[in-house]
């Protein structure tokens, strides 16, 4: 034991809590993933000398705190629902001795606090059901037949399985037929991203038709579609530049004819054709730098075509890029349905244009904002947000006035 020096002036009970601290103490910790225990004394002693003739007062205390935290063990992995608890037990006894024996002590208080946390999952649609719901608005001021719709739609993983596909129901519960083209699966093969098509009854002025895109099985590949049926129905589309007085032509239907066509939708019910071509004079020499491409989708049975027209000035090996200003002029048809004189045309740049052979469709196709969200393809947004009407025809009447046509900075 050590030797205890200067305890002349300390009263008993200090005595005895001074000899316990010097004969030593020891600690131990249990391992990290199950408690922790720790041990704190702290001793304080005073020494007051009163007057000659007094009895001398000592006054010792002691403070010692606990705590213990325990953790839980892991949730295993298969559940779908993680829980995780955290208990903290602390005790705190306080002890003071005079010389009049004099006894405080503090009760133990134990909290505990308990944190959960939850994970859903999203089911898949089981066949038959609803997968999600695309609105088709009429934007025109009269009724229309036979509206052609084609719109992309992206689902989430594992709902629409790599042996099935979707099909259409309107709001009255009749039966829309609709082609999936595939574009993209996800890695376990269910259908991520598909560009789907249909061909309305009709639509009335200002009617809205909600189409439910409906799990069913996947049914067979159509045929191939020849863009010749396009051409021997009477489609053409070409456009014409006149540039430093020399006229350059490309046609959409030549291409179509004599050109190579890679094929971008293919079914029963559209098929969409993509084809390019320079831009020759009347005698057969191309522009060096500019030459156009088209994007031809086919409605079958409908004499219906959107044409996309993309005239270009960005090779990039070519010498001398350069600006180039030009008269413009866009048929379909054999009806002229644009034109545009001092076309500015930016080098490695292009221009685009959309127009239909046939009646143009008036009509806007809204997507199911929730189920986008559910599919991780757009953020989560707040659905709870919402933008005014004002505020989007103001967007709208400044998108109309601005310079938005081909080379316009709008």
């Amino acid at each position: 034991m050590p030797i205890l020096s200067n305890t002349k002036h300390l009263g008993a009970p200090l005595l005895m809590t001074v000899m316990l601290a010097a004969c030593g103490g020891g600690s131990s910790e249990a391992p990290a993933d199950e408690s922790t225990s720790q041990t704190m004394a702290n001793t304080r002693s005073s020494e007051n000398r009163n007057k000659p003739g007094k009895p001398d007062r000592t006054t010792s205390t002691t403070v010692a705190t606990t705590t213990t935290t325990t953790w839980p063990s892991r949730p295993t992995d298969s559940t779908t629902t993680t829980s995780a608890a955290l208990t903290t037990t602390t005790g705190t006894a306080l002890t003071t001795t005079t010389g009049t024996a004099l006894t405080t002590t503090t009760a133990v208080i134990a909290t505990t606090t308990t944190t959960a946390t939850t994970t859903t999952t999203t089911a898949a649609p089981v066949a038959g059901s609803t997968v999600t719901t695309v609105s088709v608005q009429n934007t025109g001021s009269s009724l229309q037949g036979n509206v052609p719709v084609t719109f992309g739609q992206v689902f989430a993983a594992g709902h629409v399985a790599s042996s099935e596909s979707v099909t259409g129901k309107l709001g009255d519960g009749s039966a829309l037929p609709l082609q999936v083209d595939v574009k993209a699966r996800h890695a376990d093969g269910s259908l991520r991203h598909a560009v789907i098509s249909s061909m309305l009854p009709q639509l009335a002025a200002g009617q809205t038709q909600t189409i439910s895109l409906v799990k069913t099985t996947a049914p067979a590949a159509a045929p191939a579609t020849s863009p010749l049926t396009l051409t021997n129905a009477g489609f053409t589309a070409n456009v014409n530049i006149t540039l430093g007085g020399i006229a350059y032509n490309a046609s959409a239907d030549d291409a179509l004819k004599n050109g190579t066509v890679t094929t971008w939708l293919s079914g029963s019910l559209v098929n969409e054709w993509l084809v390019s071509a320079p831009l020759k004079t009347a005698g057969g020499t191309p522009h060096p730098h500019l030459s156009a491409r088209f994007a031809i989708r086919s409605y079958a049975g409908h004499n219906k075509a959107r044409v996309d027209f993309i005239v270009e000035n960005n090779w990039a090996y070519e010498p001398n890029p350069q600006n180039f200003t030009y008269n413009v002029q866009v048929n379909v048809g054999g009806q002229s349905v644009y034109t545009k004189t001092a076309l500015n045309h930016y080098h490695h740049a292009r221009w685009r244009q959309t127009f239909w052979w046939g009646a143009t469709p008036q009509t806007h196709v809204k997507h199911n904002a929730t189920y986008l969200m559910a599919s991780k393809a757009v953020p989560n947004y707040d659905p709870n947000l919402t933008v005014s009407e004002a505020g989007l025809s103001a967007l709208q009447t400044k998108w109309t006035n601005s310079a938005n046509g081909p080379m316009g900075p709008g």
